[in-house]
């Protein structure tokens, strides 16, 4: 079991971060773009790519994080085996 503590912090790290992410998209992200006064199909485009874009950003710097801790992971355990 203590073998194991390390990658549970892991997961239970990616899935408080992904929840967070969620609120944010909900309650930053869309209410911002919505508060954008460009009128007609044009700015409702602007405003789909701003919000596609941001939201984008933010899971990309996610997985990178992500990817960084499994990373470090990896190797500290390859490390302690050898």
């Amino acid at each position: 079991m203590r073998k194991n503590v390390g990658l549970i912090g892991i997961l239970v790290f990616v899935w408080l971060s992904m929840l967070l992410g969620f609120v944010i998209i909900f309650n930053v992200i869309i209410p911002l773009t919505d508060r954008i006064p460009i009128p007609g199909s044009p700015g409702n485009l602007i405003k789909g790519i701003i919000k596609v874009g941001t939201s984008g950003a933010l899971a990309v710097s996610w997985l990178q994080i992500w990817k960084k801790i499994e990373y470090n992971y990896f190797w500290r355990t390859i490390k302690r085996k050898c």
